[in-house]
């Protein structure tokens, strides 16, 4: 998926914890479920500072290893410890640590429901995987996750 699907499938994401009521009452975790889940959703494509490179070492690590097992459990824990500790939520680490997973795996199945794929079963196997069952940009995803958050920001509607 491109990134701004990311994000914004990150951002709903947010408002599905919301429908747990320790994240709907509280504003500050609220607001630390969301950096959360908008930087978990958009963490496994940080690979893209392999652009510096050149464009060929960006495709050659794109999707890699930053989309693997290993990613998978790291990603989460490698933000969410911070985000807990800056937003002084830590009491709720297991909490934001849990939905920045969701993000984080939501990503990379994402990923291998297209065409191009990802490593994900790396280090058991460099093989590419995917599903051919979502474009890089799936418009129909857009709009309804668009305005579901339009919704929930403007009228007020129950994000969950």
């Amino acid at each position: 998926m491109d990134t701004g699907s990311h994000l914004l499938f990150g951002a709903t994401l947010a408002g599905l914890a919301m429908l747990q009521p320790e994240v709907a009452q509280n504003p500050v975790l609220l607001h630390a479920v969301l950096a959360a889940t908008l930087i978990g959703s958009h963490a496994p494509d940080f690979d893209t500072v392999a652009r510096v490179r050149g464009y060929a070492a960006y495709i050659r690590v794109h999707r890699g290893i930053t989309h693997s097992l290993p990613a998978m459990l790291l990603w989460p824990l490698v933000l969410s410890v911070p985000i807990a500790w800056g937003f002084g939520v830590w009491e709720h680490e297991p909490l934001v640590f849990a939905w920045t997973m969701a993000a984080v795996v939501f990503h990379v199945v994402l990923d291998w429901l297209n065409a191009y794929g990802v490593q994900c079963f790396r280090p058991f196997s460099q093989r590419w995987h995917h599903l051919d069952a979502l474009p890089l940009f799936e418009p129909v995803l857009f709009v309804t996750h668009a305005a579901g958050l339009i919704a929930w920001l403007s009228i007020g509607l129950n994000p969950g």
